[in-house]
């Protein structure tokens, strides 16, 4: 006797198997619908043959009466069937043949990596940033992700770093960027570093580093000082970001004067309207987003 089916059983909605597409997809998508009614094996060998159609449906009818003790069995012999129709799966080692060319945009490398990533399963996050690192061409991307390896790795934690190219296997010696808490070690390191100045002649945010000087005749004795603990540590500067007797900078975002910190004209808009003389053009798109604020600042919120 058949187990009755569950009460509201409906009819599937998913297409039906003909031996061309995936089997272990068409299992998945099967058992999800049935047990939204049960997870009973019986009702899920009797409705199974249901979601066929063709040449796979013509494979279910001629196996042997009662030759499947449980759904498992039926799963096994049907995916062992239809093996053939599984899909090519695409491994992480796809990446290691991925190049940035010399004449392509990093965006348009970006969207091509991306787009072999997604079709790798299960692939892991620190593998695929290795990959990508390894295949970018040389240029100021590149160098700014560099800017913690400077700081040796603990030896016993180098295996962790391993990676795979098309060349060979490697382990990061030095902190890599994109591990966990990197940010906060640099940071840490640079506090230790610069424990004696910090405070007094030198701020240290990460990578940047500003050194403050209360009179013009004591800045290069401050220079020397800190020049001194970058060369005892072995540390390197970019000559290029570095600016040397001013009276003001940039820093974090913000101005550093001798009046104290101030916020950065290039990230006022408003500052580009007072200068003189500036036409300003009035334009549509002008006229609708002031009555839309003046509509949002008129009208109370409702809660």
């Amino acid at each position: 006797m058949e187990t009755p089916l569950p009460h509201g059983w409906k009819p599937l909605h998913l297409n039906r198997y003909d031996g061309t597409m995936d089997p272990d997809e068409h299992i998945d998508r099967y058992t999800t619908q049935v047990n939204l009614y049960t997870n009973n094996d019986a009702i899920l060998c009797r409705v199974f043959p249901t979601s066929l159609k063709g040449a796979a449906l013509n494979w279910y009818t001629q196996l042997p009466a009662e030759s499947n003790d449980s759904f498992d069995t039926l799963v096994r012999r049907f995916t062992a069937q239809y093996a053939t129709s599984r899909p090519h799966h695409v491994t992480s080692a796809a990446l290691a043949s991925l190049m940035q060319n010399d004449d392509e945009p990093l965006r348009a490398f970006m969207e091509r990596f991306a787009a072999t990533s997604v079709k790798i399963r299960n692939l892991n996050p620190e593998v695929a940033l290795h990959v990508m690192l390894m295949a970018l061409k040389p240029g100021p991307f590149v160098y700014s992700l560099c800017r913690y390896n400077q700081i040796m790795m603990y030896p016993p934690d180098e295996v962790h770093t391993s990676f795979i190219t098309n060349h060979a296997n490697y382990c990061f010696r030095v902190m890599p960027f994109g591990l966990k808490n990197a940010g906060a070690t640099y940071q840490r390191l640079m506090d230790k570093v610069f424990n004696q100045q910090l405070g007094r002649n030198m701020e240290v945010c990460v990578d940047d580093m500003v050194v403050k000087t209360t009179a013009a005749t004591d800045h290069a004795a401050d220079l020397v000082e800190v020049f001194a603990q970058v060369r005892k540590h072995n540390m390197r500067l970019n000559p290029e970001k570095c600016v040397f007797s001013v009276q003001g900078g940039k820093f974090l975002g913000f101005m550093i004067t001798s009046r104290g910190i101030e916020a950065n004209p290039e990230k006022w808009p408003i500052f580009t309207l007072l200068r003189k003389p500036k036409d300003f053009q009035w334009t549509d798109q002008c006229e609708e987003a002031f009555r839309s604020f003046k509509t949002f600042l008129t009208t109370p919120p409702i809660l």
